[in-house]
């Protein structure tokens, strides 16, 4: 497959983008949702919403356990809907809740669905919005005000988390496929996310509202320019930013991400985590963005959404016989879906396995070694901007098949072009290797123009040759003096993997793969520089 030229690409790009925005739009569109009546709850969808401070209506339903009185009030979950979806979203969790006896209210934000005004992500407008949620509960009567609960997906759980920071009366989140920066979840080291980008921008514009400078971020992210607008526009938006206001309320957070999220990687969740002293809780499953909640969406038994019913009896209804402790970190492994529990980041306590990138010559690869580059100073050339075969994948179909069909990506050298990228290939390994968090690599290159971009893949390496995708990165430069030595260390997507023994390990760098804008059509050349003063290495945590 990988041997099929750019115009497949954009083919398979443009039908994944086709896919994506019609699926979305069948579960964004502006109905009302009739569910009957039972004697656990009653379910009300139709004039409820939402009055905002600048006078809109936001749609939204309500879940009312039965027996919700004043003289017994109940605790109370919102829930926040995924970026182009709508107050729909949450009715098979929603019911769950109300069974067991909370007031759920579900909440279209401004700009999509029914909901009036422009989607402006996650501004001061949707912070009133949120706080204005709260206060139609508590005008209720039947709600424990002192005992109420916010979760989304994605981009309500942005609005969960920020809100968490804001409003008081919010309890705890539970935040699900959520992200730490803004600005580094799409342009991290300089590199634009294409696919996941497009994505967004255009689900925006087809099913939502979109404002204007909404467009004028992405526009600049395609561009490189105006990226001093971005980050300060980001800033504002990320949760990131809010960590000491929700330390200070010694606020409990709920964080579930997934390994191969190709819009709010893993490597942000783990951030996030680090920064927060609260009790909190942080589980990494494998697939793509979101898929890890889909099952509870669609009311199947899903690990993600009974730790986070766990987690809310725990904080909102005071179920200690759950024993939640302050701090857990469950992560999904690659072999056979095993689940491992930390007390905390498996990167704290893993140790560091480091391999040092060795020159290739005219008829072998560079290797990866155990022992520092004692050889001369030199390096290797490459065309830059053309495909040399290694990939990450059908864009975000990719990660999907993968963490969630067991059907990895996978290539074999043959097919690699090393005119057109550099492959560094490991001894066999007598003991396996257990991959547990975020790969380091150290790089000098320097370019024939004034930019450059690599793209850094890991692989396991079978003894038949097939080399399986394990996690992979990319790194930009926009400023560059022609023929500069750039020195810099980029992070792989964080990993738990798992090489059995008899297998090797490779870095594959090239300079093009689909989910990213490259930094010129034409192409150019690079340059990888190994002397004994800089050893170019990537440093890997094992357990």
């Amino acid at each position: 497959m990988k041997s099929i030229n750019h115009w497949a690409y954009s083919i398979m790009l443009t039908v994944t983008l086709w896919m994506t925005l019609v699926s979305t739009q069948a579960i964004a569109i502006c109905i009302n949702i009739d569910i009957p009546d039972t004697p656990l709850y009653t379910f009300d969808d139709e004039g409820i919403f939402i009055q905002t401070h600048d006078g809109l209506e936001l749609d939204a339903n309500i879940f009312i356990p039965t027996g919700a009185s004043e003289e017994d009030k109940r605790p109370a979950i919102i829930f926040i809907n995924s970026w182009a979806l709508n107050d729909n979203e949450y009715l098979a969790p929603a019911k769950r809740f109300a069974e067991k006896g909370y007031v759920v209210f579900s909440y279209t934000t401004r700009g999509f669905g029914c909901s009036e005004g422009k989607v402006s992500v996650v501004t001061d407008d949707d912070m009133s919005d949120l706080s204005s949620a709260v206060d139609y509960l508590d005008s209720l009567g039947f709600v424990d005000i002192d005992n109420i609960g916010a979760s989304g997906i994605s981009y309500g759980s942005g609005i969960s988390l920020v809100g968490l920071a804001k409003e008081p009366r919010i309890k705890t989140v539970a935040a699900m496929s959520t992200w730490d920066s803004i600005v580094d979840s799409i342009y991290k080291d300089n590199t634009t996310r294409l696919a996941w980008g497009a994505v967004l921008v255009l689900s925006g514009e087809v099913i939502g509202n979109l404002d204007n400078e909404v467009r004028k971020v992405y526009t600049s992210i395609l561009t490189n320019k105006n990226i001093d607008y971005v980050r300060e526009w980001s800033a504002k938006r990320s949760p990131r930013s809010y960590i000491d206001l929700i330390n200070e309320r010694n606020a409990p957070v709920f964080i579930a991400n997934n390994y191969g999220d190709g819009l709010f990687p893993p490597n942000g969740a783990m951030a996030l985590y680090s920064k927060l002293t609260t009790p909190k809780h942080l589980e990494l499953n494998q697939g793509e963005h979101a898929t890890g909640e889909l099952d509870g969406l669609l009311g199947l038994d899903s690990f993600t959404w009974t730790n986070a019913e766990n987690w809310f009896d725990y904080w909102l209804k005071g179920d200690t016989s759950l024993n939640i402790p302050n701090e857990r970190v469950f992560i999904e492994t690659d072999l056979n879906k095993k689940r491992e529990v930390y007390s905390q980041l498996p990167d704290e306590i893993a140790d560091t396995q480091t391999f040092y990138l060795t020159p290739s010559g005219l008829l072998r690869d560079g290797s990866l070694s155990e022992q520092p580059y004692q050889g001369r100073e030199t390096s290797n050339r490459i065309m830059a901007g053309i495909d040399s075969g290694a990939w990450s994948g059908i864009p975000i179909l990719a990660s999907i098949f993968d963490g969630n069909l067991g059907e990895p990506v996978t290539m074999r050298r043959l097919l690699f072009n090393s005119l057109a990228g550099q492959w560094y290939e490991s001894p066999t390994l007598t003991q396996g290797m257990r991959i547990r968090g975020i790969p380091k690599l150290d790089l000098e290159v320097s370019s024939n123009t004034d930019h450059f971009q690599v793209v850094t893949y890991l692989y396991d390496i079978a003894p038949n040759g097939l080399a399986t995708l394990i996690n992979y990165a990319p790194y930009s430069r926009h400023d560059l003096e022609r023929g500069e030595n750039v020195q810099f260390t980029m992070e792989l997507t964080a990993a738990a993997y798992d090489i059995p023994a008899g297998h090797k390990l490779a870095v594959v760098i090239d300079t093009f793969d689909l989910l990213f804008t490259p930094p010129s059509i034409l192409p150019y050349s690079l340059n990888f520089h190994y002397s004994r003063e800089f050893q170019p290495k990537i440093e890997i945590p094992v357990l």
